[in-house]
């Protein structure tokens, strides 16, 4: 229940703040590059220390790769029916451990929510 109320939290303070908003893909794009140690984003690309992103958004977490070990609490938020939205991805890049329980994301998050904004409209064009 608390993990319900940090990620409600959470996604108030994005919402009401104005945070999730929209994206410069071409910015984006350079800031994945140090995601890029962990992740793909290519339709049919393999996964890495992370998931390949392709297809991310709207995708129930801990459910899009399905050959790929997600931790037990990025599995559980699924379970709950919770989807990788705008909002949520923000989130988590802001701080993955504030959204997932002990989440296995080491990266350090990135304050700026104007570059998270532009991670998100980079990942946005890979899928979904």
């Amino acid at each position: 229940m608390l993990r319900l109320l940090t990620v409600a939290s959470v996604l108030g303070a994005l919402v009401i703040s104005g945070v999730a908003s929209a994206g410069d893909a071409a910015k984006g794009e350079q800031l994945f590059q140090r995601c890029k140690a962990c992740h793909s984003v290519g339709e049919g690309e393999n996964d890495g220390i992370g998931p390949n992103l392709w297809g991310v958004f709207e995708s129930v977490l801990g459910t899009n790769r399905p050959d790929y070990r997600y931790s037990r609490g990025l599995k559980a938020l699924g379970e709950e029916g919770k989807t990788w939205t705008n909002e949520l991805m923000d989130a988590f890049i802001a701080n993955p451990r504030q959204v997932v329980a002990r989440s296995r994301m080491i990266f350090p998050s990135l304050n700026d929510p104007d570059d998270r904004a532009d991670v998100i409209a980079y990942l946005r064009q890979f899928g979904g």
